[in-house]
């Protein structure tokens, strides 16, 4: 942070406590609206707590969801930056404060980060200031945060600032520094998996655009390639792990789809006029990206009166290009019906207007440019858009927390606690996408806490978390098979005295583990062990990560 202590004066601290402010005041009320995604992201946090008061870290398998079978969560979605909160939820602070302070700390540093790459890049004080707040209190923003309640996006728009100013060094500067690059991709992956692959595509047709100067300059390719290489590094320990379970069993994600694409498109004007949320307060949704960006162009064409260097005027037009392509594409005009005959992975995507994402911070960058080399007018025009935009951004959150239904403390308890329950809790999944497809939900609620046992056995059962122990005597045949009440993922272990046991898919998707031999009595533990892949990768992005921090050391340690 040499750069905000350098910087930071009476000015600065204002725009920074405004953006802040004005994008989040609804957190320090007693309440929360509920808002779309909120609950699925409270018992994230609050199940995180549970794993580790368990003792497991990482925690892979959410415990207590499906009242114990347990739950994917933490190998198909990532949740590294959930762990301050859920330790926080240790202490005995309850998860809503705990979400709450996670937002604020988010906000400050998105607000931070994206000033400081605006900074680097205009050299302009006033156009860094007046992005920050722009971008911090933007409509989409704001409606990630408090209508839709999407953490994943909400961390992602953190990150965003390093992929901004990673591009722009890579292509256009000193491209020694591409761990910025690295620092983007890396927290937008270990955030949101479908924003990465959003950036990602973006990334892609830049390179595509910017081959012949790689070619012209391989310098730059290859630092492009270290700073790919090491992202996947560093991502390691969550993607491929993901992908080993979903090479192992289908997913009802793999099948199901919830959400048709070209549902959520908007008619083209509405995109670009329209800035408001509209509808039933739980289905709101975001309406467009509202009239800033007709501001932006203009201050834009009356930058290029005075000039702007060549280099910032590709970054400029082109983030200008690239948001009209992406807003066009939530239009009602964009055929996605034929395309997705063709590109059915755009389906995963489930709302266009999350492009919203991509156009909301391309068209601040181009902002800041535009307003560093505008003339005094464009500058007056540069400063309405600011306010109106941010108006539009506080009006949103005024909405929400006025019409839409208010959450406390008891957000997640059940009003009915069946006897067979672990727990008090009930844990939302969403469109439970990560629930074996072999598995009947209602059939397994109707099983909850029950084991199935092929022969007459004695047994005595404990459950901790993920952890099951048996105690069973009387086995008179081979092959005993028992079923127990955790959901099949692979990694799943069972010993007996010590002896790894095979475990399967049973019925319904269940653990089921099976001892070959008689032996009359014994003790065996069921718990989720990991594969050899999850601990391999995990120690690559560890070890990945200390050299990361090494390379970035000596890299500053050079400028001084």
């Amino acid at each position: 942070m040499n750069f905000l202590t350098k910087r930071l004066n009476v000015g600065l601290l204002v725009f920074l406590v405004a953006a802040v402010g004005l994008s989040c005041f609804g957190l320090f009320m007693n309440d929360l609206p509920k808002g779309h995604d909120l609950s699925f992201h409270l018992a994230r946090i609050e199940s995180l707590s549970e794993g580790i008061r368990f003792g497991e870290l990482p925690v892979r398998i959410y415990p207590h969801y499906f009242k114990g079978y347990g739950y994917a969560n933490g190998l198909m979605y990532p949740d590294l930056f959930l762990y301050p909160a859920a330790f926080l939820c240790l202490t005995g602070i309850g998860v809503i404060w705990a979400y709450k302070g996670l937002i604020l700390v988010c906000t400050i540093l998105t607000a931070i980060f994206m000033y400081r790459t605006l900074i680097k890049i205009t050299r302009q004080e006033w156009a860094s200031r007046l992005g920050m707040l722009l971008y911090t209190v933007s409509l989409y923003r704001v409606v990630d945060v408090w209508t839709r309640a999407a953490l994943g996006e909400v961390l992602a728009f953190m990150f965003i600032p390093f992929v901004l100013l990673g591009i722009y060094y890579i292509f256009f500067d000193d491209d020694r520094q591409w761990y910025e690059l690295t620092i983007g991709f890396t927290g937008i992956f270990l955030s949101h998996l479908l924003s990465g692959a959003m950036w990602s595509s973006v990334m892609v047709v830049i390179c595509i655009v910017f081959i012949p100067k790689m070619i012209k300059e391989p310098r730059r390719l290859w630092n492009l390639i270290k700073a790919t290489g090491m992202t996947i590094l560093l991502v390691s320990f969550f993607l491929f792990p993901m992908f080993e379970q979903l090479m192992d069993q289908k997913l009802k994600m793999s099948e199901d789809i919830a959400y048709y694409l070209g549902d959520s498109v908007l008619p083209l004007k509405a995109i670009f006029l329209d800035s408001k949320i509209e509808g039933h307060p739980n289905e709101w949704f975001p309406g467009g990206i509202g009239f800033s960006v007709m501001g932006i162009i203009v201050i834009g064409l009356a930058a290029q009166i005075q000039e702007i260097p060549k280099k910032l005027s590709v970054v400029a037009w082109g983030s200008v290009i690239i948001s009209l392509a992406v807003l066009v594409m939530m239009s009602d005009i964009f055929p996605w019906y034929e395309v997705l005959k063709y590109a059915k992975v755009f389906e995963s995507l489930q709302f266009v207007w999350r492009l919203l994402m991509i156009a909301t911070s391309l068209l601040v960058l181009a902002f800041a440019i535009f307003y560093s080399y505008s003339k005094s007018y464009a500058k007056v025009l540069g400063i309405l858009t600011v306010i109106l935009s941010v108006i539009v951004g506080v009006e949103a959150q005024i909405e929400t927390l006025r019409y839409m239904t208010k959450v406390d403390s008891s957000l997640l308890v059940r009003e009915e606690i069946s006897e067979y329950a672990v727990n008090d809790r009930d844990y939302p999944v969403g469109n439970s996408e990560y629930v074996p497809l072999k598995t009947n939900i209602i059939n397994m609620y109707g099983l909850e806490n029950r084991y199935r046992v092929n022969q007459e056995i004695e047994y005595k059962t404990k459950q901790e978390g993920t952890t099951i122990t048996i105690e069973f005597e009387g086995q008179t045949q081979p092959d005993l098979q028992v079923e127990v009440p955790l959901l099949y993922y692979k990694g799943y272990g069972a010993k007996l005295e010590g002896r790894s046991l095979e475990v399967i898919s049973g019925s319904n998707g269940a653990v089921s583990f099976v001892i070959p031999e008689v032996v009359g009595n014994g003790i065996v533990v069921v718990s989720y062990e990991g594969t050899t892949l999850q601990h391999i990768t995990l120690g690559i992005s560890i070890i990945s990560f200390i050299a990361f921090i090494v390379i970035v050391g000596r890299s500053k340690l050079k400028k001084i």
